[in-house]
């Protein structure tokens, strides 16, 4: 005779993620000079790949396309006069048609740098158009672009005399309508102080005139989302703002410090309404990566994404989002020279730290990048001077399963049963 005491079953959803890493590739060619500052983005399963290069003579801006089959041609996208230099490239991608900015000193007045742009059509390149606005005497630098539904947002940073005590940085923004360019404005002005007072800061190299850089921008449905570094006597931290599709809001604070920390080297994305920011911050005594988020009427708590376990080094992060998931890489010294790492959010939880770039020497692979496609994540990065790298990280499929037990308790005996059940199997979406 057998009797049962008692039973009790408890089940538990396992999502099972298939993931799969590709080959490191070099994308760049050969043919020219230190190919470096690489910049990504994608259109449905197409990546766009910019960066600069010199080819002899100066530097110019390249592109390279992939089409989840085969690696298009590099094409130089920039228009040479004389032998100008186009650096610090920043391009976006939509239903086939590219938006690129870059700084150059076509001008050939000293200390004079301006933004152009270039559009592609999805047929012909147009001629490159000078965005920035200035009296020959501003450098503007560090453009960043972003298009929402045929709108054309640009940020970059503006410094007025840069040369001298009574030169000052300031994030601009412009943007196209889809008819014409409107004037470009001042976004997120800063408090000035006195030139009697001012002085040359030790840490930054720059007067302490509260200037303003690293600019990043993103947008959605007719909202605009900038952040940029505001520097301080000692301290430097990240600041926010949004243009709500009527007005612009105050910018806020997004760093969380306390005394002088210092936070650079932002970036932003944003899907479905929430914004995502990353950013370096030292505030924890080595320089970590951050990550934060909006989700349209609060904001988050700052969590340390980087992870490491001594005092390394991780700077230059770059976010992307597509759907609910997210992945962030970034540059790190964890191994003595620097590497690319990353992490992964998949809409729930964040993954382990993963280490992208592989070496068999002490190169460093500096100047990450990342976007995201429908099928997998695309980073590029910088080499030494030997190039632009590339590789993939694809989430092929996802499996759920039912997983539970059973404990049955009979006289003098605990059984435990131990049961699981395949629920569903589907290829991956971002969703």
């Amino acid at each position: 005779m057998v009797l049962i005491l008692g039973v009790g079953t408890l089940t538990y959803f396992i999502v099972i993620e298939r993931i799969s890493w590709g080959q490191i590739l070099k994308i760049s060619s050969d043919s020219t000079i230190g190919a470096q500052y690489p910049t990504i983005n994608a259109d449905d399963n197409t990546i766009y790949c910019a960066w600069e290069a010199f080819d002899g003579e100066n530097s110019d801006i390249y592109l390279i396309t992939f089409n989840s089959t085969s690696w298009s041609p590099i094409q130089k996208i920039s228009e040479d006069y004389r032998n100008e230099s186009q650096q610090s490239v920043s391009i976006d991608v939509q239903n086939g048609e590219i938006y690129g900015v870059w700084a150059s000193n076509r001008d050939e007045v000293f200390g004079d740098i301006d933004i152009y742009y270039r559009h592609f059509d999805g047929t012909v390149w147009g001629a490159e158009t000078l965005i920035s606005e200035d009296n020959f005497t501003e450098w503007q630098g560090n453009p960043v672009i972003t298009v929402d539904n045929k709108s054309i947002h640009l940020a970059w940073v503006r410094a007025e005399n840069p040369w001298e005590v009574q030169g000052d940085e300031d994030v601009q923004y412009k943007y196209f309508d889809g008819v014409l360019w409107h004037p470009e404005q001042a976004i997120g002005t800063d408090i000035t102080a006195s030139i009697s007072n001012r002085s040359r800061n030790p840490i930054f190299g720059y007067w302490e005139n509260k200037p303003q850089g690293w600019p990043a921008i993103a947008a959605e449905n007719g909202k605009i989302h900038i952040v940029w570094v505001e520097r301080y006597e000692n301290d430097a931290d990240i600041f926010y703002i949004q243009y709500n599709g009527v007005t612009w809001l105050p910018k806020i604070e997004l760093s969380q410090d306390i005394t002088h920390e210092i936070q650079l080297d932002p970036a932003i994305a944003v899907s479905r309404g929430k914004v995502h920011v990353v950013w370096a911050d030292k505030k924890r005594g080595d320089y970590d990566i951050v990550y934060r988020s909006y989700d349209g009427v609060n904001w988050g708590n700052e969590k340390e994404i980087s992870h490491d376990t001594v005092a390394e080094l991780q700077q230059r992060p770059s976010i992307t989002a597509i759907g609910n998931k997210i992945y962030v890489v970034w540059e790190d010294y964890r191994d003595g020279d620097s590497d690319i790492y990353g992490r992964y959010f998949d809409g729930k939880f964040w993954h382990l730290v993963q280490k992208i770039s592989f070496d068999t020497r002490e190169e460093s692979q500096t100047h990450p990048a990342v976007a995201a496609t429908i099928e997998a994540f695309h980073i590029v990065w910088m080499e030494d001077s030997s190039g632009i790298y590339y590789r993939s990280f694809g989430l092929l499929s996802w499996e759920a399963f039912r997983v539970g037990f059973s404990i049955i308790a009979i006289w003098g005996t605990v059984c435990v049963i131990i049961f699981y059940v395949r629920e569903k199997k589907q290829p991956w979406n971002p969703s």
